[in-house]
C-alpha cells in the first residue's frame, strides 16, 4: 500500500501557527505519594520559540487551555493552532475559546502525528537536554518542577542557537514582533470563560458542578446562557447569546441568608382598583 505524501513545512512569520502537544514527564513524590506528571507545551512554528510549557498531574482540557492562555498573554495571538485529536484538545470549550480569540484551530489526521514534528522534536530536546539530566528526587511539587523547567527554557532552549534557523528562537520571534497581535488581559479573561446553559428552577436557582446558584427572579423557567472561570467558581455570569453581553453575576445560594430575608408580599394585581 502506498503511503500518503508527507512534506516538511514551515510558516513564514512568527505567530502564523503554533503547535501544541502533551508528553509524559517523570514520576515525582508529592505528599508522600508517587505522581505521574505531564508536560503540555506550545511552540511557534516559524521561530521554534517555546511560547509556554507547563507540567501538570493531569492531561486535561482545562490544563491545555491554561497553557494556551498563558502563551497568548506572553507572546500574542497565533493565527492557527495545530493540535492532535485527544480529548484534552478536541472539545467544545476550546472551540468557543479559539473562535472568540480569533484562532483557526486545526487537528492533525488521526494516527498521523508527523505534521506536529516541531513540537515532537521539542519534547525530545527537553528530555535529552533537561529532563534526563536533573535529579527528580529533589522535586516534591509541581512548582519545583516548573521552576526548574522554566529556567531551562530561559537559559538554554529559547536562547540557544537553533540550527534550522541559524539564530536563537527568541531572536527569530523578535524579528516579527511588530506584527504580533496582543489582547488586553481583561478581554482575554472573558474570552477564556467556559460556557454552558441551564434552565432556572421555580426557586430561581441553577446547579453547576453540584453547586446551587441563585439567579434573579425574572429568569424563572427560562433556559439561560452561563459563562464561568473554572478556577474561580465563586461567581458566574449570565450572558445574552449570540450577542455575548454580560447581564448578571450570580453567586452560590446561602440558604441561611434566605431564611431571614424579608419576602415581598404576594400581590393580587387583579383585585386592585
Amino acid at each position: 500500500m502506498s503511503e500518503e505524501e508527507c512534506l516538511a513545512f514551515e510558516f513564514q512569520n512568527a505567530n502564523d501557527c503554533w503547535q501544541a502537544d502533551t508528553t509524559m514527564g517523570p514520576v515525582i513524590m508529592y505528599e508522600g505519594k508517587k505522581r505521574q506528571t505531564y508536560l503540555i507545551a506550545c511552540i511557534d512554528d516559524a521561530s521554534r520559540l517555546l511560547v509556554h510549557g507547563e507540567f501538570f498531574f493531569e492531561d486535561t482540557a482545562k490544563n491545555v487551555q491554561c497553557v494556551l492562555r498563558k502563551a497568548i498573554q506572553k507572546y500574542g495571538v497565533p493565527k492557527k493552532f495545530f493540535i492532535d485529536n485527544g480529548g484534552s484538545y478536541r472539545n467544545l470549550q476550546l472551540e468557543w475559546i479559539c473562535a472568540a480569540v480569533g484562532i483557526e484551530k486545526i487537528h492533525s489526521k488521526p494516527y498521523k502525528p508527523r505534521g506536529k514534528a516541531k513540537i515532537e522534536r521539542n519534547h525530545r530536546s527537553v528530555k535529552d537536554g533537561w529532563m534526563n539530566a536533573v535529579d527528580w528526587n529533589g522535586f516534591h511539587s509541581l512548582e519545583d518542577v516548573n521552576q526548574s523547567y522554566q529556567g531551562y527554557l530561559d537559559k538554554e532552549y529559547n536562547n540557544h542557537l537553533h540550527s534550522s534557523i541559524d539564530m536563537t528562537p527568541r531572536e527569530r520571534f523578535l524579528k516579527d514582533f511588530s506584527q504580533v497581535r496582543f489582547i488586553e488581559t481583561s478581554i482575554l479573561d472573558e474570552q477564556f470563560l467556559h460556557r454552558t446553559t441551564r434552565r432556572v428552577t421555580p426557586t430561581a436557582t441553577i446547579s453547576l458542578f453540584n453547586v446551587c446558584y441563585e439567579t434573579p427572579q425574572q429568569y424563572i423557567g427560562q433556559r439561560i446562557h452561563l459563562r464561568y472561570d473554572r478556577e474561580d467558581m465563586s461567581e458566574i455570569y449570565i450572558y445574552t447569546e449570540p450577542e455575548g453581553r454580560r447581564m448578571h453575576a450570580i453567586r452560590p445560594v446561602r440558604k441561611t441568608d434566605n431564611a431571614i430575608r424579608k419576602r415581598k408580599p404576594n400581590i393580587d394585581y387583579g383585585k386592585m382598583r
